[in-house]
């Protein structure tokens, strides 16, 4: 296996990000949430529901997985095929020519963020719409979590 020292580190931060990716959906406690954007504002930002989704389709979940977040079968798709790409060289030969060639990331981070705006402006302005198409967020910010945890100790 001959790979230059700069492809060697872009594998390893690529093996370092699904590793991380697959602790938090083993571990992170889902009544919490870690998002900053969340912790300060209490709205959920684009990305937010994602990891509970794509939990949710681990489990079959569809119907409820597309409330959590729309996106979540693409993220599902590109976790999968990018945990494809460490047993076949093939594989990571075909993504990294696609990505390099199309530049469609872009269009799917904008859709993303679009998505994340409309749901922000339904919860805001559609309160009884916004049930009927998203999973009710209600994780506990950093801020509300630490304060269950010490407020019988003061």
């Amino acid at each position: 296996m001959n790979l230059s020292i700069i492809s060697m580190k872009i594998h390893e931060l690529r093996s370092i990000v699904v590793v991380y990716i697959i602790i938090i959906f083993i571990t992170f406690d889902s009544t919490v949430s870690f998002c900053p954007f969340y912790n300060f504002t209490h709205l959920p930002c684009p990305g937010c529901g994602m990891t509970k989704a794509i939990q949710n389709l681990l489990l079959g979940r569809f119907d409820i997985a597309l409330k959590n977040h729309l996106f979540s079968f693409v993220v599902f798709l590109i976790i999968l095929i990018t945990l494809l790409t460490f047993i076949s060289k093939k594989i990571y030969k075909i993504l990294d020519n696609f990505l390099k060639k199309h530049k469609i990331i872009y269009l799917f981070l904008f859709l993303i963020f679009f998505y994340g705006i409309v749901r922000i402006f339904i919860l805001i302005f559609m309160p009884d719409l916004y049930e009927h198409f998203f999973e009710k967020f209600e994780q506990k910010t950093i801020g509300e979590f630490i304060y269950e945890v010490f407020k019988n100790y003061y």
